[in-house]
């Protein structure tokens, strides 16, 4: 199943990147945001999962500014334009079915304001993350979250009975076992 192998790709991506990681160089944010915005369109703008067709998601990390070779400011206003591509006031211009959330995560010297800014623009989240424990735990969510949204896509009733149940047990001082978002539907 490709959650599974998602989350065996992590541990293993973790386990050999862990150390080696370190700041420095070019921050290619704009270019990154268009590689993805073209993947995307490549595919129809849907990401299709466990038998259900939902808005893909799109994570930027960065431990730095933007940069190329027309400056910083230059640079953020370009990736700027590239977030309101991805959001409510641009998906239908580029061609995206959806709007499309950007998750920004900084670690180092990253531009905070800017990550709010992009989050913000296409109703996206930041979270800045201080060591490797950290991103590890902001990737994990982001497979319960997509687990979560392939589960309960086709059905909002079972969704809201699965919402008010966890919302009770969390009143009880009792944790969701994260096995219960696991998706089982087949394609």
């Amino acid at each position: 199943m490709l959650l599974n192998s998602l989350n065996c790709f992590i541990s293993k991506l973790h386990d050999n990147v862990a150390d080696s990681l370190s700041a420095g160089g070019c921050t290619m944010m704009f270019d990154g945001l268009m590689a993805a915005l073209q993947e995307m369109l490549t595919h129809g703008g849907v990401l299709r999962l466990c038998g259900v067709t939902m808005t893909p998601r799109v994570i930027l990390m960065t431990d730095g500014k933007p940069t190329d070779s027309a400056g910083e400011e230059e640079a953020k206003k370009k990736v700027l334009g590239a977030a309101i591509a991805f959001g409510p006031a641009g998906f239908k211009e580029v061609g995206l079915p959806f709007s499309v959330p950007i998750a920004c995560v900084g670690c180092g010297d990253c531009d905070i304001a800017l990550l709010q800014a992009i989050a913000k623009l296409t109703n996206g989240m930041y979270v800045v993350v201080g060591n490797i424990a950290e991103l590890s735990t902001f990737f994990r969510r982001q497979v319960l979250l997509i687990r979560f949204a392939a589960k309960f896509a086709s059905d909002m009733e079972m969704l809201r009975s699965q919402l008010a149940l966890a919302a009770f047990l969390a009143e009880l001082g009792e944790a969701v076992e994260s096995a219960e978002l696991v998706c089982q539907t087949t394609e």
